[in-house]
């Protein structure tokens, strides 16, 4: 029998109208009645609202979104002000095959809910306060080409009608949303660089122009060899607008590029040199950076290079010191050096 079970309207007004008994038998018996206690999801939804919406990046936005839809079905019912240092362990004890990157934007996450809620009078204690969250799963290691590679992928590249995009990053390690967000007056070929202002991001399935690119240290200008400058002075860019641009003449998302104008490149080079890895648009950003790096140049320049606005993201990625390379730069003490 369906009418045997309750709809959701007529739960919700057995709820109202059990607050509104035990408001007024607290007011008949001289008490005050019971505060409202706020829910982790209520707070979270104020939290997004008042210290983080329009506040921050669109792709950092996107991130605390994507936090949220784990978060909330685990602690979203729950009063904050009632959520132990326990509740915390229990949620990320199961949480060990996740990417170890997403397991530490979920701590962030909480942790800035949580502290907000403290400076706001919601809560006394941060049960985030001291925890560290588990170990996720390591990211895949990022593969490179070698130098010889890159030359023949290069060479390959100025004969291919899409080759344009992966003869750019492989010259200067751009990312791919920014090499989306070149237009015709960042090729300063005159001084020797490539200027980039922007990116282009796609948060939700809008694809969006984001000035000043990902981070401050995303806007820079990346100098460009002799023989880039050569060869990007030849080929037939646009002149004007954007570099590359979608089938109606407007931008055009990432994802579209890597599929329908990076993908047949792909193709095209494996048919022609099967013995080379495919690897993607971060792996050629990759390849760049590391050939700096294994060509000598030092990690404040790669950071610099690269966009990173910490140089310990260089250092962890790119500065792979061996025995030898320890050995070569220490100066070892001698009698008359210590007398």
């Amino acid at each position: 029998d369906l009418h045997s079970f309750p709809t959701r309207r007529s739960s919700d007004l057995q709820l109202v109208e059990k607050k509104a008994f035990d408001y007024l038998t607290a007011l008949k018996n001289g008490l005050p009645p019971e505060p409202e206690l706020t829910t982790f999801a209520a707070w979270a939804d104020n939290w997004i609202i008042n210290y983080k919406e329009n506040l921050i990046g669109d792709n950092t936005m996107a991130m605390y979104n994507t936090c949220l839809n784990m978060l909330l079905p685990f602690f979203g019912k729950l009063p904050i002000s009632q959520i132990k240092p326990i509740d915390i362990q229990k949620f990320f004890k199961d949480k060990t095959d996740l990417s170890d990157s997403y397991i530490k934007h979920l701590a962030i996450t909480l942790n800035s809910i949580f502290k907000a809620a403290m400076a706001n009078g919601e809560i006394v204690f941060n049960p985030m306060a001291g925890y560290r969250p588990p170990k996720g799963k390591e990211p895949k290691k990022k593969r490179a080409y070698t130098l010889e590679q890159t030359h023949t992928i290069l060479d390959f590249a100025k004969q291919h009608p899409e080759g344009l995009g992966p003869y750019i990053i492989l010259n200067t390690g751009l990312r791919r949303g920014e090499l989306m967000g070149l237009r015709r007056e960042d090729f300063d070929l005159r001084d020797g660089f490539l200027r980039v202002r922007r990116s282009i991001i796609d948060v939700n399935g809008t694809v969006k122009i984001n000035n000043g690119g990902k981070s401050r240290a995303a806007t820079r200008a990346i100098p460009l060899s002799p023989q880039a400058i050569d060869t990007l002075a030849a080929w037939p860019l646009p002149p004007n607008g954007w570099i590359f641009k979608s089938k109606y003449g407007g931008i055009l998302a990432p994802r579209q590029y890597a599929r329908y104008h990076f993908g047949p490149f792909k193709v095209d080079l494996a048919s022609a040199y099967p013995e080379l890895p495919v690897l993607n648009l971060h792996e050629l950003r990759h390849t760049f950076l590391t050939l700096l790096v294994n060509t000598g140049t030092d990690a404040r320049t790669v950071q610099k290079v690269a966009g990173h606005e910490n140089i310990n993201t260089t250092m962890a990625y790119y500065v792979h010191e061996t025995e030898e390379d320890i050995k070569a730069r220490m100066i070892f003490p001698t009698a008359t050096s210590v007398s």
